[in-house]
């Protein structure tokens, strides 16, 4: 067998195992996989970056930002309320809505993009009305892979196959040329998972504890900042507070009210509200650095 073959079958069976194990991030192990083909020249530099001028690339990455405008303008939080309006009416009407709702909004917005923007409002009524959770998500899930195949622009796969035909030499996918099946499979789906498919849906118990969802030594607090923290305007990968990785930063509160993601570049400003996890060993160290003389958090 060649090298470069067993190369090949070497640096993909490597991505497999760390894809399994989940030890680095999904686009952390795809970005390395094609660094390692271009190393050992399986791939040269423009093979092996050719996927980033790909116009089906640039367009999945556009419908993501077009998705995040749409939730911006509050549309879905107006979506959320309608949906709990029909959860107090029977949870027949609830999945109905929710995957008609579901389906036609993955036609236009990037399927995956739906799913993440609607699950918080999915759980929060499921727990205003005493529903599982399991049984809104599934459908929730459900509704967007059926109706994201309703057109080109539905889910990034459709995306990606219109450009692999196109430089195949065959013609590119029109944006509504799978439609007719697509609303076939969508109203199909709906109509089984209110009927058979809503006996078979899981009732599973929310873990609401914390002794559920962490380990019991870990806690989750939250710390303010004042004028007189030293590392303002500082990174988190610079704050000495994370430095030794025993206390890992979830997500900050800016003081307009603002929720801002946790990320190495992030910036903690004077009147954030951070929201940590540590153990209680760490938790009761930190309290004593403070008292003795440590100035910004409390």
């Amino acid at each position: 067998m060649p090298l470069e073959t067993i190369l090949v079958f070497g640096i993909i069976g490597l991505a497999v195992i760390l894809f399994f194990t989940e030890k680095f991030s999904i686009d952390t192990v795809a970005i390395g996989v094609m660094v390692l083909f271009m190393l050992f020249g399986i791939l040269d530099i423009k093979e092996g970056l050719a996927g980033f001028s790909n116009s089906a690339t640039i367009t999945v990455a556009a419908m993501f930002v077009i998705s995040q405008a749409i939730f911006k303008t509050g549309i879905l939080d107006q979506f959320s309320n309608y949906l709990g309006s029909q959860a107090e009416k029977s949870e027949t009407k609830l999945i109905l809505t929710l995957m008609l709702s579901t389906g036609l909004l993955s036609a236009i917005i990037n399927d995956t993009a739906v799913v993440a923007l609607l699950m918080p409002a999915v759980i929060q009524i499921s727990q205003k009305n005493n529903i599982p959770a399991s049984r809104l998500l599934m459908p929730l899930s459900f509704g967007s892979l059926m109706g994201g195949i309703c057109t080109l622009l539905g889910t990034s796969t459709n995306i990606l196959v219109s450009g692999i035909a196109e430089q195949s030499g065959l013609n590119p996918f029109g944006v509504f040329e799978m439609s007719k099946m697509g609303l076939v499979f969508l109203f199909a789906g709906i109509l089984y998972m209110i009927t058979l498919g809503k006996w078979l849906l899981p009732k599973r118990e929310a873990k609401t504890g914390f002794s559920d969802t962490l380990d019991l030594g870990t806690y989750v607090i939250e710390i303010t900042v004042s004028e007189e923290f030293e590392q303002l305007q500082e990174p988190i990968f610079k704050q000495k507070l994370f430095a030794d990785g025993s206390i890992k930063a979830l997500q900050i509160l800016r003081e307009d009210g603002r929720r801002t993601r946790v990320y190495p570049n992030t910036a903690i400003l004077s009147g954030d509200t951070l929201r940590i996890t540590c153990t209680q060993e760490q938790l009761k160290k930190n309290q004593g650095d403070r008292n003795q003389g440590g100035a910004g958090l409390e």
